[in-house]
């Protein structure tokens, strides 16, 4: 029970027998893993679940974009609406330093 009502970055994962469980529907944040039999794959890993970190995604060429710092400062409470536009914000900056390297992992 306790497990199920665990939420990345609300409520902690729960320890049992050796393993970090969380609530079933959280288990990637990304589900970069169904991608296995593509040849390139592109990950946006929106909120960057800790938790998530151990579902290995796949091993194909592998791009993930993570919120960079000014984006983390906006997630700090994912259940504050204020935070959107920090986010947002910080998005469109991260996507505008970053738009070359993604350019050139798709060529």
């Amino acid at each position: 029970m306790r497990s199920s009502c665990a939420i990345p970055r609300v409520w902690p994962a729960v320890p049992i027998h050796g393993r970090r469980l969380f609530d079933g529907g959280m288990r990637s944040g990304t589900n970069a893993d169904v991608a296995k039999d593509c040849g390139r794959v592109l990950v946006l890993d929106v909120i960057g679940f800790p938790e998530t970190g151990d579902v290995q995604p796949v091993s194909a060429p592998l791009l993930t974009i993570t919120p960079d710092e000014a984006s983390q400062a906006g997630l700090q409470n994912l259940l504050d609406p204020g935070s959107r536009a920090i986010c947002a914000r910080a998005g469109h900056d991260q996507g505008q330093r970053i738009a070359a390297e993604v350019k050139a992992f798709w060529a």
